[in-house]
């Protein structure tokens, strides 16, 4: 069996901490490790923590560098096989989601395993779902348009041990960046799974598009002077325009835009 690490990073959101907590709660599969990591919180958060320290495996609350710095204080204080983020307000599918995946006879040693995840407002509304994905597909020109579903990608622990964390020197899009590494740079293997692992609230700092392309922009850079990024792939990817649920519809015309500009600069 499988040891399987959820990790909540929580700040001032009690609500959505209770019901992330009671989801992994739920969940039939046994051998779950459950790290909650929490900024420092002033509402009920640590009181909602404490109640169910029965199956939390270990808990902080103290102030943080911003969402990735807590997340990779999430991993160092892991030990499972594989980890995932399960942030506040996040839950699981249904209680059998971790039992349907590692207890169904499968011999899982993929490096990102990678499911669905639908996304939810404020309401409990479902508003999306990832995309149905390809391991064929999965390439540096769909990196350009689109991204893995996070909180539904159970990653391998010794993937962090190669790709080194997130990066916290992208503020808002450290996951995007951790995706191509591991994917695009380090060749990662990966198993698509058939099944909702997730539901995730819409929000959160990387729903902030001017600041997320801030962001990518300066790591694209970076890709095409180390060859991961060829200008194939930022043209091939602005003709094709794709548009998913999660993605803005000129996405990748707005981001080239704002690369090649940056660039033109410093000729």
């Amino acid at each position: 069996m499988k040891t399987i690490s959820i990790i909540t990073v929580n700040y001032n959101n009690c609500q959505g901490l209770e019901r992330t907590v009671n989801s992994v709660a739920r969940q039939t599969y046994t051998d779950v490790e459950y790290i909650v990591v929490d900024g420092g919180s002033t509402d009920k958060s640590v009181d909602i923590i404490k109640q169910n320290e029965n199956i939390i495996s270990f808990w902080v609350s103290e102030k943080d560098n911003g969402i990735y710095n807590a997340m990779n204080k999430g991993v160092s204080f892991s030990h499972g096989e594989y980890l995932l983020f399960l942030n506040s307000g996040d839950y699981f599918a249904d209680k059998d989601v971790l039992s349907n995946i590692f207890e169904n006879g499968l011999d899982l040693n993929e490096e990102l395993l990678i499911g669905r995840q639908r996304f939810i407002d404020i309401k409990n509304k479902t508003k999306g779902i990832s995309p149905k994905l390809h391991i064929s597909e999965i390439n540096m020109e769909f990196f350009l348009s689109s991204t893995l579903p996070h909180q539904a990608t159970f990653i391998k622990r010794n993937l962090f041990d190669r790709c080194g964390g997130y990066n916290e020197h992208y503020i808002v899009c450290a996951d995007w960046v951790f995706w191509i590494k591991s994917v695009i740079e380090k060749k990662c293997s990966i198993r698509i799974l058939p099944l909702t692992v997730s539901y995730m609230e819409n929000g959160g700092v990387s729903s902030d598009m001017d600041k997320c392309h801030k962001d990518m922009s300066r790591f694209l850079e970076t890709c095409l002077n180390n060859g991961t990024l060829k200008w194939s792939d930022i043209f091939n990817s602005a003709m094709k325009s794709r548009s998913l649920d999660f993605c803005n519809r000129f996405f990748v015309s707005r981001l080239c835009n704002k690369l090649f500009i940056k660039i033109g600069k410093r000729l």
